[in-house]
């Protein structure tokens, strides 16, 4: 969308209207990030971009990187023929059979700013809508509920007798341990069975 904007608004530079011979229009758009580098479009590139569509070799080219200079340099939309991707942002049924983006998606940037040009769509209430901050949600650390990971309080006295009853599930694991390791031993991990001589 930030680039389909920024075609709108360098439209007297970038973008180039003509008649196709039929009665209808193929906008040309210079790419933004051109390999030629061009800043404009310029009549001897445009001209050598047809050409190269239409199978010939214009004069301007000499070498296989100019040829390339040239073709990825522009695309240029038409009117479609065929359907295309239903999209509220291409009501004017546009087709740029250049742009790999738009044989993916089914819409590019090209095709939202020759839309917005037309009058058919509009890139900056799409852009206002995308930019709108979100919405928090209740995620977080919310107060009064206590993090998993807290270190657990240590055993008032280590010296009290065990509690009487079988359920020890209501003191801190930290005296369970060392309440079990007073009356069985430490534990030993990976030794278990082997007696030393």
């Amino acid at each position: 969308m930030k680039k389909a904007k920024w075609y709108v608004d360098h439209q007297a530079t970038h973008i180039h209207i003509a008649r196709d011979g039929k009665g209808g229009f193929i906008w040309y758009v210079l790419r933004k990030d051109n390999p030629g580098g061009w800043k404009k479009v310029l009549n001897k590139t445009l001209q050598a971009y047809i050409d190269a569509c239409n199978g010939k070799k214009a004069p301007m080219i000499k070498t296989y990187a100019d040829l390339a200079n040239v073709c990825q340099g522009y695309h240029h939309l038409v009117v479609a023929a065929k359907r295309v991707p239903g999209c509220d942002m291409n009501k004017a049924k546009l087709d740029c059979p250049t742009c790999k983006g738009f044989k993916l998606y089914g819409i590019c940037s090209h095709v939202v700013a020759i839309n917005t040009i037309l009058g058919k769509a509009d890139v900056d209430d799409a852009l206002a809508e995308l930019s709108k901050p979100r919405k928090q949600r209740g995620g977080g650390f919310r107060s009064g509920v206590r993090p998993a990971l807290m270190k657990e309080k240590e055993a008032e006295s280590d010296s009290s007798p065990p509690p009487e009853s079988d359920s020890s599930d209501d003191e801190p694991l930290s005296k369970r341990v060392k309440v079990r390791e007073a009356l069985t031993g430490p534990k030993t991990k990976g030794l278990k069975g082997l007696q030393l001589p």
